[in-house]
């Protein structure tokens, strides 16, 4: 078995939470970055984060990111995100 790998970052309040046509899945925090969760790769997980994300605007968070198979680049791109204080169990398991 894979043993899963994340780097996690702190990300900052979320201002804004959106998906586009393809079902990828976009957070911003209150600086105007924006990081994408990936349709081809999360489509199972991105429901159940979305509604986390909305959850949590206007919350600080730290965004996971994974590194299982390839090192994604965590400026651009997360897998779940964490309320800044809360721990690491609070994520949605994969």
């Amino acid at each position: 078995m894979l043993k899963k790998k994340y780097v996690k970052n702190h990300f900052g309040e979320i201002c804004d939470v959106s998906t586009d046509n393809d079902g990828n899945l976009y957070i911003t925090n209150k600086d105007g970055h924006t990081v994408k969760m990936s349709y081809s790769k999360w489509f199972r997980q991105i429901p159940d984060i979305e509604k986390k994300c909305h959850k949590y605007k206007g919350k600080c968070v730290d965004i996971l990111t994974s590194q299982t198979k390839k090192e994604w680049e965590p400026a651009k791109y997360f897998c779940d995100v964490i309320r800044k204080d809360q721990g690491v169990d609070e994520s949605i398991p994969f």
